[in-house]
């Protein structure tokens, strides 16, 4: 599984969906003050470690008077050899810029209109001033701080009072700027550049559980991209040596790979069935099933890439099973071609 990296707009539910992709993962959620604990504290001071989390440009300070190494890149470095081999969620813009081009990265940005944000940041304000309460009062705070997490960011950098007395628009400003403080600085890189990212989601047209789906496909399409470049070669080898059709895509070839590996006895699009007719009884619509198994009298249908094509080939496959009841087809989907390459990778 690849390493996850989260920006957020300030108000725009990136923390919200971190926790959802830890929950549905089991992967760690860090931090940026985690990340410091994680990766600095071991070769920091405290005095050190306070003011990497307080001062952007501390980074650029050598680790000791002896070394030419600065925090900045003992930093970017610890992050690449943990993304080598390990599974988390980093909700930090900057860690997207660290790790912009590790090879098992995929990098998301929550965002959503500015009036939509300030509403969710006057909401947590409310919550945040309750919790507050709870805490003077030593009593349990039973609500989720999920929502909070936000506010109490900001508690490194002003007083309680000052976030409480701020409007809506005030904290949205101020968080923002923390944010996009650290990349500045490192790497004079705007987070908000939607370039750096695989996928932005704009939540106030996704619900959480819509961001959800999309990740895991998006995950899904990665992991399997990942298994034929590593398979690139072999597949490439068996296209020069062998007399193979002309396939539409890599998932095909890769498909083809399996049979082979299993020895069985594979054609492609050996026939298409019509499926509707005009009124002149010209076909209209017609089902070409990628491969067809001899053995197994059995047509398959790879839909591993097109996922905006499922719903009409279901209408054909529909089609076909009610006027060819004996014919023997079924639909390969990306979460089944995904299990295949697994059990392989």
């Amino acid at each position: 599984m690849p390493i996850i990296t989260i920006s957020r707009e300030a108000g725009s539910h990136g923390d919200e969906l971190a926790e959802r992709l830890a929950l549905r993962t089991g992967y760690r959620i860090i931090d940026f003050d985690t990340m410091i604990d994680m990766f600095l504290k071991p070769i920091a001071s405290e005095h050190e470690k306070k003011m990497l989390e307080r001062s952007t440009k501390y980074f650029f300070e050598p680790i000791n008077k002896d070394e030419r190494t600065n925090f900045k890149a003992y930093l970017e470095g610890a992050l690449h050899e943990y993304a080598d081999n390990n599974d988390a969620i980093f909700l930090n813009g900057t860690t997207s810029i660290f790790l912009q081009n590790h090879p098992r990265a995929i990098h998301l940005r929550t965002v959503a209109p500015k009036k939509i944000r300030s509403e969710r940041i006057k909401e947590a304000q409310s919550l945040y001033r309750v919790y507050l309460e709870y805490q003077e009062q030593d009593k349990e705070f039973h609500r989720t701080t999920i929502s909070l997490r936000e506010l109490m960011f900001l508690e490194k950098f002003f007083p309680t009072s000052t976030i409480l007395s701020l409007s809506a628009e005030g904290l949205l400003q101020r968080i923002e700027r923390q944010y996009r403080k650290l990349a500045l600085t490192l790497f004079n890189a705007d987070i908000s550049d939607s370039l750096y990212y695989h996928l932005v989601l704009n939540t106030e047209k996704l619900t959480l559980d819509h961001c959800m789906n999309l990740i895991d496909s998006l995950i899904d399409d990665f992991y399997i991209q990942k298994h034929l470049d590593k398979q690139g070669n072999s597949a490439a080898e068996m296209t020069q040596n062998s007399d193979l059709p002309e396939f539409k895509n890599e998932s095909e070839l890769e498909f083809v790979h399996l049979l082979n590996l299993y020895d069985i006895e594979w054609r492609y699009e050996p026939k298409s069935f019509p499926v509707e007719w005009d009124e002149q009884n010209q076909v209209t619509m017609a089902f070409s099933p990628d491969f067809y198994l001899p053995k197994f009298d059995l047509y398959l249908e790879l839909t591993t890439m097109n996922q905006k094509y499922v719903s009409a080939k279901k209408k054909k496959l529909e089609k076909l099973k009610e006027l060819y009841p004996d014919v023997n087809v079924k639909i390969i989907y990306k979460r089944d071609f995904l299990s295949l390459i697994q059990r392989f990778d």
